[in-house]
């Protein structure tokens, strides 16, 4: 009963599906009608890419925004860098080269600079809050320049 049952749907599958599939290629111009077709969709697709992503300007910039604080003297600044600057840099307001980027504690809000570390000295990667001693700080952002 259950050979008679497979056979019945095997049966009205194949109807179904239009016959048993066959083994010969598809006519040449049916081949050439589906690679057109293929290569118009991927032409549409490299269109709408380029035209939602900003029409190909490739244009980066290099500058951000950064809070600067002296060492020596204390000012503070906001400056517009180059991501290639490294610190330290001149203080704009007594010309020492000890101007540091200003972090701030995500955990209690206090704006500080870190103590310097190794040789040449540098900013720890992720330096502790040195009111509340917090992880949890980043670079101040250019609002919250003093």
């Amino acid at each position: 009963m259950i050979r008679q049952l497979a056979g019945h749907v095997a049966h009205h599958l194949t109807r179904l599906l239009g016959g048993l599939p066959t083994s010969r290629p598809a006519p040449v111009s049916k081949r050439v009608f589906i690679g057109a077709a293929a290569i118009l969709i991927l032409v549409v697709a490299v269109l709408v890419y380029s035209w939602r992503s900003g029409g190909g300007d490739q244009t980066v910039s290099r500058e951000f925004g950064a809070v600067l604080r002296c060492m020596k003297c204390g000012h503070s600044v906001a400056r517009s860098l180059d991501v290639a600057d490294a610190p330290p840099f001149s203080c704009s307001d007594c010309g020492a080269q000890e101007a540091w980027f200003l972090k701030k504690c995500h955990a209690c809000g206090e704006l500080f600079l870190p103590p310097l570390e190794g040789d040449p000295p540098r900013q720890p990667m992720i330096p502790s809050c040195t009111r509340c001693g917090s992880q949890a700080t980043g670079a101040a952002s250019t609002k919250e320049a003093p």
